[in-house]
Parts: C-alpha cells; sequence; structure tokens
C-alpha cells in the first residue's frame, strides 16, 4: 500500500511539475496547427528551439479544449481523448533532417482552468 501510494504521489508531482507556468498560449503555438498548416517537419519545427521531437495536433482549438471538459480524467489535471485525434509526430533523425509520420490517436493533455496548457502523451508516441 506505502509504495503504492509512493508510486501514485510521484506521478502526480510530476504531472504539477511539467505544467508549473505552462500556458495555453504556449500549449497552442507548440502542439495544434490547422490542415492546412501542415507542411513538412522543417518548417513545423523552426520555431521550435532545437527540439529534437513534437507531436502536432491537427484539430480545432475548440475541439482540443473539450477534451479538458469531458476527457477521461487520469489523475491530478490530466485527461485522456475519448476520440482519436490526426496527429503529426516530427523527429530529428541522424542525418539532421526531420522526418514526421501522421497517425490517428488518442491524446493526454493537461488542463488548467479548463484549457490544455501541456501535451503528455499518445499511447504510439515512441
Amino acid at each position: 500500500w506505502e509504495l503504492r501510494f509512493s508510486c501514485l504521489l510521484l506521478v502526480l508531482l510530476s504531472a504539477a511539475q511539467c505544467t508549473e507556468g505552462a500556458t495555453y498560449e504556449d500549449f497552442k503555438d507548440k502542439h495544434i496547427r490547422k490542415k492546412e498548416d501542415i507542411k513538412d517537419c522543417k518548417d513545423m519545427m523552426e520555431n521550435m528551439k532545437d527540439k529534437n521531437f513534437n507531436t502536432f495536433i491537427i484539430d480545432s482549438e475548440e475541439d482540443i479544449i473539450q477534451v479538458c471538459k469531458d476527457g477521461t480524467p487520469m489523475g491530478g489535471n490530466i485527461y485522456k481523448s475519448k476520440r482519436k485525434f490526426d496527429l503529426f509526430d516530427c523527429k530529428l533523425g541522424d542525418n539532421k533532417q526531420y522526418t514526421g509520420v501522421g497517425i490517428p490517436d488518442t491524446i493526454q493533455i493537461a488542463c488548467i482552468s479548463g484549457k490544455p496548457v501541456h501535451f503528455e502523451t499518445h499511447p504510439n508516441c515512441n
């Protein structure tokens, strides 16, 4: 019982630490794209401050915000979507070129005041 409680506490503290100082505007800039804005990963990663990996959610802001309202609570301020979203993962390869792959999947996001502030994960993320 003590071990389970300690693990749960660690997970909740990690989630809280990830969202400290995070804003919806930051989340939107890093992760939300409209279908017509999807180009290649090089262009999409241009303003990511030397990140090697990023996931973009290809949907409307309203639908993503809705996950904070009716998603499945996962503990702390994390919510899992009930439906799949179109996601686009961009990754920097060994050749220093970005490659991307589109994948439909559920998302887990941290929410503050009913808006997403941190992209937690999607199950097929490598």
